[in-house]
């Protein structure tokens, strides 16, 4: 009973640590596709 509590417990922790990473990594990818689209759009406009 204790034993499946625990793994309760590591799950969950897992699972929100899976989720944190995936959270901060499409947030990492959109802070560099931002980063990129802001340079485009800068080029762009001394072109244009």
């Amino acid at each position: 009973m204790r034993y499946a509590i625990l793994l309760k417990g590591v799950f969950a922790t897992g699972s929100v640590a899976l989720s944190f990473n995936l959270v901060s990594f499409f947030i990492k990818t959109w802070s560099i596709l931002d980063f990129g689209m802001g340079i485009i759009y800068s080029k762009t406009d001394i072109i244009w």
